[in-house]
């Protein structure tokens, strides 16, 4: 089994998350990543702010994040006072290493007061999607009705709640985007080329009407409209239609409240 600190991790991709793993904020040009080195999570400068002795490193400073600095630091001090810990095993042999071990323990700089964590999310890859008519995968998808520009994303659309989330990458922790799919209408088109009118691709397309965007704000005088186009694998066209259609359904509770066969 992986225990963090004695063994090197298995480094998350730089292109599988577009915000930080701990914090949630979206890294930047100038808001970079970094690798935890005790457990291989990407996070943000201020959720790294920490140097720890790691055990597969022969005990020399890491970078850690703050999770993993305080399961060192709690598995130091159990080893310390004999309880029963996988962590520093040199201690059993070398027990004068103590205080050479207790002093790796740092912090490298003043973090922000305002920078807050939601350690609580779970990422994309590791939500469960357990509802009948949910579905959850990775889709291509294009905005204001242009097929000529998509983008990769990773969806959830879950029928309990009626709402589709769109990530930016597969182990990122907070959706880019919500969209609640109650009063959207739901269509499957067929995209053909221009040229010669073959058919090249499959897609599921949802409008609103009525309903404002950042490039058409709404007003007396128009019908404001959004579209977003789902460009679902080819042998999942039908079941993220199918799926999307279910979640644009309003919800009855009366069927909660009374049962079908009651006298009532």
């Amino acid at each position: 089994d992986f225990v963090i600190g004695r063994q090197a991790p298995l480094m998350v991709a730089d292109d599988h998350v577009t915000q930080c793993q701990l914090c949630d904020k979206k890294f930047t040009m100038f808001f970079r990543r970094h690798h935890c080195r005790a457990c291989g999570k990407v996070v943000c400068n201020y959720c790294c702010n920490n140097t720890v002795p790691l055990e597969y490193k022969d005990y020399r400073d890491g970078i850690a994040c703050d999770v993993c600095y305080q399961i060192l630091l709690s598995g130091l001090t159990d080893r310390i006072n004999n309880k029963d810990t996988p962590h520093f095993p040199i201690l059993v042999e070398n027990p004068n290493m103590e205080s050479t071990l207790l002093g790796k323990f740092r912090k490298r700089r003043t973090v922000p007061s305002k920078h807050n964590k939601n350690k609580k999310r779970r990422s994309f890859l590791n939500e469960e999607v357990k509802e009948s008519g949910s579905i959850k995968g990775q889709v291509e998808i294009s905005y204001k009705g242009d097929y000529r520009v998509w983008k990769k994303k990773c969806c959830i659309v879950r029928s309990n709640e009626r709402v589709m989330y769109i990530y930016d990458a597969v182990e990122d922790n907070k959706p880019a985007k919500e969209i609640p799919l109650v009063g959207w209408t739901v269509d499957k088109k067929i995209i053909t080329k221009e040229d010669d009118g073959t058919i090249y691709d499959y897609i599921v397309e949802i409008t609103h009407f009525n309903q404002s965007s950042p490039t058409k704000p709404s007003s007396p005088s128009h019908n404001a409209s959004q579209i977003v186009s789902i460009r679902p694998p080819v042998d999942k066209v039908e079941e993220w239609y199918d799926s999307i259609v279910f979640a644009t359904q309003v919800l009855d509770l009366r069927d909660n409240l009374y049962d079908k066969s009651s006298d009532i």
